[in-house]
This record gives structure tokens, C-alpha cells and sequence, in this order.
């Protein structure tokens, strides 16, 4: 996902990731719930950073079109046994 990113809120702490790739555009939807946050150790973090840092991270590690339709933190965490301490650098460290 080396593009760029347009994030926008949909309410109810769901979020739509949205990127060109050559002639298509990709969407994904992202859900946060207030316990994988926790988990994470992120629920102090404001909530729209933490979907940007998701995102940058991700778009570091998979190409756009391998991206399902809907994600939560809870998989990507899973999938990826990196992301939660990469994401809590990332939201520290302003980047």
C-alpha cells in the first residue's frame, strides 16, 4: 500500500481507507472497538491517530489489492505480531 491515503470517519469508531493503485481505487474499512484498543495499549491515544499510524504501518507491508474489505486492530495485530509495539512507537513518537 505505498500510495497514498484518504481517511474518513463513518462513525461508530469505523473508518473508510481509501487509495488509487494504477487505475483502481482500493477501500477498506477500518473498525477500532474500545477493547482492542486497550489491549493494544493504545485507548489513551486519540483515536484518529491511531487509524493514521494503522494505516501507515500497513501501507509499509501489503500491497493495496491484498487488502480485505473490512479490518479491526484485533487482526491486524494477529497477523502481524509486530504491529503493537510499532503502533504504540509510532503514536509516541509522532510519526
Amino acid at each position: 500500500m505505498a500510495g497514498q491515503f484518504e481517511i474518513r470517519p463513518l462513525g461508530g469508531h469505523e473508518y473508510l481507507l481509501r487509495t488509487r493503485s494504477t487505475n483502481q481505487m482500493v477501500e477498506t474499512r477500518l473498525q477500532l472497538t474500545d477493547d482492542d484498543l486497550e489491549q493494544l495499549g493504545v485507548a489513551s491515544a486519540d483515536e484518529a491517530r491511531v487509524v493514521a499510524a494503522t494505516t501507515e504501518y500497513l501501507a509499509e507491508r501489503e500491497p493495496e489489492l491484498d487488502m480485505p474489505g473490512l479490518l479491526d486492530l484485533h487482526d491486524i495485530a494477529e497477523t502481524h505480531q509486530d504491529f503493537p509495539e510499532r503502533l504504540r512507537q509510532r503514536i509516541t513518537s509522532g510519526r
